[in-house]
């Protein structure tokens, strides 16, 4: 297994951290990026194993056995894409989320990307469109999946996720950045009616979040993911 890092020319001391840790590292880089999706595409660029997986700063693996767990399983000739299940970590406690089911990838991701490995030959043929700011990991792999690319489930918690990335500090953006996608393979009345409840959903609950105390918008929260 390789390491690889790419930093966005941070000075709160990342490259020290890095430098500290290089023994582990294959190969960094740390420079100035055009958003988060050039960034993984610079560390595509750089990657040369099989297979590869992206992990935000904050986000780990389930385990320290979980790759080993993942390809003890049968892998598919055809896979390109394996996916499982992953944790998301709030500052108060942790949810586990199960992956949903490929034919409900119209409504979004049924993954976590933090959960998902790809072949690195694929990757490197398919970078990200840096130009969708919030949703071109979702622009690559429903184009993948339309297209016919093989994806396994692998019944296994992959990673725990940090709360608070990008597709949740701005949700809005996110749910259209998804129909976006989505229409243009797609464009039935099931399609925009879903999108348009989702994004009045959206409103809605940031209406209610902005005049609630916040200890109540945290028990609720909590409350849904545990019923």
């Amino acid at each position: 297994m390789e390491y690889i890092i790419v930093d966005g020319q941070s000075t709160d001391g990342s490259v020290a951290l890095i430098e500290s840790q290089a023994q582990r590292i294959a190969r960094w880089v740390s420079e100035p990026d055009n958003g988060i999706y050039d960034a993984l595409n610079k560390g595509i660029a750089l990657s040369q194993g099989e297979w590869i997986i992206f992990m935000n700063a904050g986000d780990v693996f389930f385990d320290a056995s979980t790759l080993r767990t993942v390809f003890a399983n049968p892998i598919a000739p055809g896979a390109v894409f394996l996916y499982g299940h992953h944790h998301t970590r709030y500052p108060d406690h942790i949810m586990p989320r199960t992956a949903g089911a490929l034919r409900d990838f119209w409504r979004g991701p049924p993954f976590s990307h933090q959960a998902l490995l790809v072949r690195s030959a694929f990757q490197k043929a398919h970078r990200y469109n840096v130009r969708n700011r919030i949703a071109a990991d979702f622009e690559l792999l429903f184009g993948a999946f339309q297209r016919g690319y093989g994806f396994q489930a692998i019944d296994t918690p992959i990673a725990i996720v940090a709360a608070g990335g990008v597709s949740d500090r701005d949700r809005l953006q996110s749910i259209w950045s998804h129909y976006g996608v989505v229409r243009t393979f797609d464009a039935s009345t099931r399609v925009h009616a879903y999108y348009l409840g989702a994004a009045l959903a959206c409103l809605l609950k940031q209406g209610i979040a902005a005049v609630l105390p916040r200890s109540w918008t945290d028990r609720i929260r909590r409350h849904r993911h545990l019923s």
